[in-house]
């Protein structure tokens, strides 16, 4: 394997190492406690015909920076394109569910290095949150903020039973631009047909009856009880994947039309004719996306829709085209992948495998006209929870409270390439890599240019054995291109200035 030319290792003697922990997986975590964090090399500056590179892979690395030079083309590369006059859809932000185990797996003397992994800029700047509107399968018990019975004016509505407040709170104040999008698992009980908060009912009654303007109100009232408190939210989803009933945690089913027209009749005047809910996204489908063109049909045969956008989760595999189907049925319209987790296995510390899934979900939304991707719980206990309903899962950090310390998987890092270099305004770009169909390719690659007229590139190897020569190409006229190596199993986030293209 031939030696790159410009690339030159930086010592960076200020950024703090990964303090590492091997389990039988095939990678390892980052252990951090109170006082001690590994954190990201500052990206400095970038010269003309140069670029600033960071790279994470299985063995070793965990965003190593590296310098690279533009320069004359030789030998043999895989040859990748970026067109930066081929625009395509904004990020809308990078983030995580800021939910009940998030405040129970915690504890008060980590809890601010653990915010400042996601939310400082000596972290990854997670730009957007979710934030459940009562009971999910990530709560210790049952509870909502309206719970008795008929009280259809909402005189009881409280945020008292909130474990997040204080925590949200907290966040917000530490970035105030944070894109906030609440999300309702189910209607408090006495709403619904079942008369059980936990499983999956309906609504009680069709749409013109007053249970359905009880939730709107709900929906409303949750925003503005948070803006008494200082704390401003984005958006809304119109429910947690309705269409899911298979669900042992709470649920509520809503048909795409029931969702179109709830918007159209109720949530959506409601809303647009109130100061300080007039400006909140409404976000309708949150749900898989083998589902989400289907939905996208019935929903947008309201050509005035209120409904800003459609939510995706990851559980489905594959599906990439109806993504692309249902960008063409309403361009105007965004896409937004709100929920993904390392569904009913728990932790399992140290695995690379589950961050590549991360990193090949990522790339594949963000080329198919998705503004982002939101993670499920910020972190969780050891076991993955706290979940009354049993529903453990793996995420991107875990909590040792006994031993006061916690624990960064590999996914943490592979989102970070994506959350700290692409921030909301970004514009994705179209990217080609010759020779091969992207969406098997073991290279997988996707490029946007940032407000601060920065072009990104995140690029992942995914093969086990093969490096790949990889050479970059954003048109400059001089017909210089970047030339790199990527390793198996390595992730690289590459960015240069375009006014040096």
């Amino acid at each position: 394997m031939r030696f790159l030319i410009g690339l030159f290792l930086l010592p960076f003697a200020l950024s703090a190492s990964c303090n590492k922990r091997f389990y039988w997986r095939e990678s390892f975590v980052c252990v951090c406690n109170a006082t001690y964090c590994d954190d990201i090399p500052e990206v400095g500056e970038i010269k003309a015909d140069s670029a600033v590179a960071y790279s994470s892979d299985m063995k070793r690395d965990r965003f190593a920076r590296s310098e690279l030079n533009f320069e004359k083309t030789s030998g043999k590369w895989v040859k990748l394109t970026i067109d930066p006059s081929k625009k395509r859809q904004k990020i809308i932000g990078f983030g995580g569910c800021i939910n009940d185990a998030v405040v129970f797996a915690s504890t008060n003397k980590l809890e601010q290095q653990l915010l400042d992994q996601y939310y400082s800029k000596k972290g990854i700047e997670y730009s957007a949150s979710r934030v459940p509107i009562g009971t999910n399968d990530a709560s210790i018990k049952e509870w909502t903020y309206l719970d008795t019975p008929e009280d259809y004016e909402l005189t009881t509505f409280s945020l008292a039973k909130d474990p997040k407040v204080e925590l949200i709170k907290k966040i917000y104040y530490m970035n105030p631009n944070l894109k906030l999008f609440g999300s309702a698992w189910s209607v408090p009980a006495w709403l619904k047909d079942t008369g059980k908060l936990t499983g999956v009912g309906r609504i009680i009654g069709p749409l013109n009856r007053h249970h359905y303007v009880v939730y709107a109100k709900y929906l409303i009232r949750f925003v503005e009880e948070y803006k008494k408190l200082g704390v401003n939210f984005w958006g809304l989803t119109i429910m947690n994947e309705p269409g899911n009933v298979t669900r042992i945690w709470p649920g509520i089913y809503l048909s795409p039309e029931e969702q179109r027209d709830f918007v159209k009749e109720k949530l959506g005047p409601m809303m647009k004719h109130r100061w300080s809910t007039k400006d909140v996204k409404i976000i309708a489908h949150d749900w898989d996306r083998n589902t989400i063109y289907d939905y996208a049909k019935k929903i947008y045969e309201d050509k005035d829709t209120l409904i800003d956008g459609l939510g995706v989760h990851w559980y489905a595999k594959g599906y990439w085209e109806n993504l692309e189907k249902t960008h063409a049925l309403r361009p105007d319209k965004f896409i937004w992948a709100t929920e993904a987790t390392m569904e009913g296995l728990g932790h399992e510390p140290g695995s690379w495998y589950n961050a590549e899934l991360y990193a090949d979900d990522i790339i594949n939304n963000l080329r198919r006209w998705v503004g982002g991707w939101v993670e499920w719980s910020l972190w969780t206990d050891e076991q993955g929870g706290p979940s009354y309903v049993g529903n453990f899962v793996g995420n991107s950090m875990f909590v040792n409270q006994s031993a006061e310390e916690f624990y960064k998987e590999p996914q943490f890092y592979v989102i970070g390439h994506f959350s700290k270099f692409l921030p909301p305004e970004t514009t994705i770009l179209d990217t080609q890599i010759e020779g091969y169909v992207h969406s098997d390719s073991p290279i997988l690659g996707v490029a946007g240019e940032t407000p601060a007229n920065q072009i990104v590139l995140v690029l992942l190897n995914r093969h086990n054995f093969n490096t790949y020569n990889v050479s970059i190409s954003d048109g400059r006229s001089n017909g210089k291109t970047l030339q790199l190596g990527i390793k198996p199993h390595t992730i690289k986030t590459i960015l240069w200035n375009k006014s040096s293209a």
